[in-house]
């Protein structure tokens, strides 16, 4: 019995001695297959972290770790060429020692501004060179918590923009040669337009006054007025090439203002009645009722845009005549302004169908052959059309048949100022009544012995008074000896030019008008003596006798009992 119970003892033993064994056996390869895994894993992560690493060392911009005071703590291959010193070199030292010491105080704000701000943060600086070659790199730079230092460090991205900054220096050199050329040519169509205008002036001037003192049957009217006429032309040509420069260059120039449109207009159509007849051609104006009296645009706009397409009328019109009809849309556009609507009817030579899509171009003309009928250089519509668009309109060819005739629209805003239309009647831009400026005392100065006897005789012609001066400093003298009522300055003058004369007018309590009277045309000029506190106005020549008048007697009256200016002694 005993021994039966020591035999199961030892037979329970070994089964339980085999159990164990099987139990290490499957534990040891379990183990392994950890092993093996952690080793994959192992591999794996070390893999990553070359890859890691290669992916930092090889990066096309460069990586770079700074503490919070600039040291560097590491940076890839990239951020070591950036600085072009050896990596190994770089761990430890001071990046603001590798930056040029013109962008050094940029950086120190930028780090200071990320530390601050612990928002990401990004400026330019240049770097130093061995070769003294300019190297610029932007930098974008964040915070970053280094938690087994328990510090803050600052991690950057480093980017080469040397060729950046270069094509930006060479942009803004560019652009200062444009700018300087473009002054240049500023100038030299100041200068040009001046030097032209001056004899222009004086040509236009002396023509209105020999056909104004000729019989009507002398023989002396034809050639007088063919000069006249040329002359105008040639104005003309060199409005509009001063208009074109100012439209090619952004600087089209509107002044808004009241202004009555049909009174522009009549007042056009009478000064062109003369042009018109001489080609045997009959002018009309048709006025739709319901035009307001006053409108909000440019009178002068209007009156160079219906000028030219009269002009254009005229010149393509050979029999027949020519019509002008005034009306508006019943209906406003889009913005709830209505629109003032002027037609340009004429019974010419019509424009054929492949000619009209350029009508509106610079330069472009119906015969550009040398042996074309017609004259011109092709400004007329184009410019046109630029300043209808300035004005908040258009111009439009409304039909045209060739043989039969073209007829043209302008369409602009009718910004109502007053309803209340009173009796319009054209003004002859020719006769004046010697009433008109009676009792009126104006001081003309100019260099221009010519110009003054042109100026002189229009004044006289109204009844007015005029004592001449040569220079600035002498129509300051005589401002103050003479009962001046207004003073018609030129702008330039030897001795003192005409701001500098005004200017010490105004500070000798000079009160009465002064206008400029000049010869340079550019909008610049007009803006700054209508921007000085100085001039009240800005006449152009060469300038017509009704023009002329009309703008004495609007400045007098408007400065009437002002009283005199008063003696200052001048030393």
């Amino acid at each position: 019995m005993i021994r039966k119970d020591v035999q199961g003892t030892s037979m329970s033993g070994i089964v339980d001695m085999k159990r164990l064994v099987h139990e290490l056996q499957t534990h040891k390869i379990e183990l392994e297959m950890q092993n093996d895994e952690l080793r994959r894993a192992e591999l794996r992560l070390r893999q990553s972290t070359r890859r890691y690493a290669d992916l930092y060392d090889f990066a096309p911009v460069g990586y770079i770790t700074l503490s919070k005071h600039g040291v560097v703590r590491e940076l890839n291959l990239k951020g070591a060429a950036v600085l072009q010193k050896d990596r190994v070199l770089l761990i430890g030292a001071l990046i603001h020692d590798y930056i040029d010491p013109g962008y050094g105080q940029a950086f120190k704000q930028h780090l200071a501004d990320l530390l601050t701000s612990g928002q990401r943060q990004s400026c330019k600086v240049k770097i130093k060179t061995s070769d003294g070659e300019p190297f610029h790199v932007h930098v974008e730079s964040i915070v970053w918590f280094d938690e087994d230092s328990g510090e803050y460090s600052i991690r950057s991205i480093l980017n080469d923009v040397t060729t950046q900054v270069r094509i930006e220096a060479e942009l803004v050199k560019a652009k200062e040669r444009a700018e300087q050329a473009s002054q240049a040519k500023s100038q030299f169509l100041a200068n040009m337009s001046h030097e032209i205008r001056t004899p222009l002036a004086v040509m236009l001037g002396y023509s209105d006054l020999v056909l104004l003192d000729l019989d009507s049957d002398s023989p002396f009217i034809k050639p007088i007025d063919g000069i006249k006429k040329n002359g105008e032309h040639l104005l003309q040509v060199i409005d509009d090439i001063l208009d074109i420069s100012r439209v090619e260059a952004g600087e089209v120039v509107v002044s808004m203002g009241p202004c009555d449109p049909v009174q522009e207009i009549l007042d056009i159509v009478e000064s062109m009645r003369h042009k018109a007849e001489a080609r045997g051609l009959s002018l009309h104006i048709q006025v739709q009722d319901g035009i307001p009296a006053t409108i909000r645009s440019d009178a002068t706009r209007i009156r160079q845009i219906v000028i030219n397409l009269i002009n254009n009328a005229i010149k393509f019109t050979e029999s027949g005549s020519i019509s002008l009809v005034i009306s508006h849309q019943s209906t406003p556009a889009a913005d709830g302004i209505p629109q003032l609507l002027i037609d340009v009817k004429d019974t010419g030579i019509g424009i054929p169908d492949e000619a009209q899509i350029s009508l509106f171009k610079a330069f472009s003309q119906l015969d550009p052959s040398h042996s074309r009928k017609f004259g011109g250089i092709g400004l007329g519509l184009y410019l046109s059309q630029r300043l209808a668009q300035a004005l908040g309109g258009a111009i439009s060819l409304v039909e045209s048949r060739v043989g039969s005739g073209s007829t043209f629209r302008l369409s602009m805003k009718m910004q109502v100022v007053q309803d209340k239309v009173e009796a319009r009647s054209p003004k002859s831009p020719y006769k004046v009544e010697k009433s008109e400026l009676k009792g009126t005392t104006i001081l003309l100065v100019d260099d221009s012995i010519d110009n003054q006897f042109v100026i002189r005789r229009m004044i006289e012609m109204a009844g007015g008074t005029v004592y001449c001066a040569e220079d600035g400093q002498s129509a300051i003298s005589m401002a103050f000896e003479k009962p001046i009522d207004l003073i018609l300055m030129d702008l330039q003058l030897p001795l003192l030019d005409g701001y500098q004369a005004t200017a010490e007018l105004r500070r000798h309590q000079f009160k009465k008008p002064v206008l400029a009277l000049t010869a340079h045309a550019l909008q610049s000029e007009r803006d700054r003596v209508l921007n000085s506190p100085d001039f009240d106005d800005f006449l152009s020549k060469p300038i017509g006798l009704r023009p002329l008048v009309d703008t004495v007697k609007k400045w007098t009256r408007r400065n009437c009992g002002s009283g005199s200016s008063p003696t200052v002694p001048l030393h």
